[in-house]
């Protein structure tokens, strides 16, 4: 072959050319379906209600919550993926904001406004007038935060007492976080990742939350036949945030208009980075109109996207 190409090296491009031709829809056709971030999670985004369907992964933790009496780290870990995946849901924050998420422990003080300003965090505490855990996010700790949705002031959600969500949450802060964090500094978030020997900090980072948000996917979401364990079949791993694609002719384009970046921007959005989970808040209140199985999940961000969309 190499000395056949060395011999008629113009005949060997025309080959090598029309070789190329032929195969460019195919190699067209896979970098597609590479490329976009909604194969992850299609089966979600094709069901009658996705973020019900979403949600089904919350409830597979709940049933195969470890015994904390047995393994006690096991069930922290569990808490812990069950927590992230519910708020997640119910605000559709982006990860950085999730991650830096401050803890103010029932009986102390809030931070305040000013200080939360210049840490550029929100923080989960007690609101005594809601008697509910309310999140509290300054406008300046988002990306888009001088956007006219904000108006200077800070976004503010109670998360609602549904599906053993408040219970987890005091289990997590009374027994759980403290089991994860060890021997190493608190960082003072809410989230902890699972400190290890040589560990000094339990502060999650843009890779290390993206790898437990993954994980769970794994371990809870991906349906296994043989196993028969997993909430939803056809589920593909993936973290937090997926890529939305900015291409026509997307198989969910009203769920994509909403949350195209340039739309978001304009509308004020406090997250608009683009994120998987998004994509299933948008395309489940689209398909609803409202009428979510469990209302309250993806009432926050969410539902700021549908009404500007």
């Amino acid at each position: 072959d190499v000395n056949a190409v060395q011999s008629d090296w113009p005949a060997a491009c025309d080959r090598m050319y029309k070789h190329a031709r032929r195969r460019i829809k195919e190699i067209d056709r896979v970098a597609r379906i590479h490329r976009d971030p909604f194969e992850p999670i299609l089966p979600v985004l094709e069901a009658p209600s996705p973020v019900g369907e979403y949600r089904k992964i919350t409830e597979e933790i709940l049933r195969r919550m470890p015994d904390e009496r047995h393994n006690a780290r096991a069930a922290a870990e569990a808490v812990r993926a069950f927590l992230m995946l519910r708020i997640g849901l119910h605000t559709g924050l982006r990860q950085k904001n999730l991650r830096e998420l401050m803890l103010c422990r029932p009986g102390t003080l809030p931070t305040s406004e000013r200080k939360l300003e210049d840490l550029k965090r929100g923080e989960l505490r007690w609101s005594s007038r809601d008697q509910g855990w309310e999140i509290l996010i300054p406008s300046v700790a988002f990306k888009n935060a001088n956007s006219s949705f904000f108006g200077s002031k800070p976004f503010r959600l109670i998360l609602p007492d549904l599906g053993r969500l408040y219970e987890l949450i005091e289990a997590w802060i009374e027994r759980h976080r403290a089991r994860l964090i060890g021997d190493a500094a608190d960082p003072g978030t809410f989230f902890v990742k699972t400190a290890k020997m040589t560990s000094t900090n339990a502060a999650y980072c843009q890779n290390t939350f993206y790898e437990a948000w993954r994980t769970a996917i794994q371990r809870y979401g991906i349906y296994n036949p043989w196993t028969k364990r997993g909430a939803i079949e056809g589920l593909l791993p993936h973290g937090p945030h997926t890529q939305c694609a900015g291409r026509s002719g997307h198989p969910y384009p009203e769920a994509h208009r909403v949350l195209r970046t340039s739309e978001l921007r304009h509308s004020g959005h406090p997250g608009y980075g683009r994120a998987a989970l998004r994509s299933v808040l948008a395309a489940g209140q689209i398909r609803d109109r409202g009428t979510d199985p469990e209302p309250g999940l993806g009432s926050g961000l969410a539902s700021f996207i549908i009404r500007r969309g």
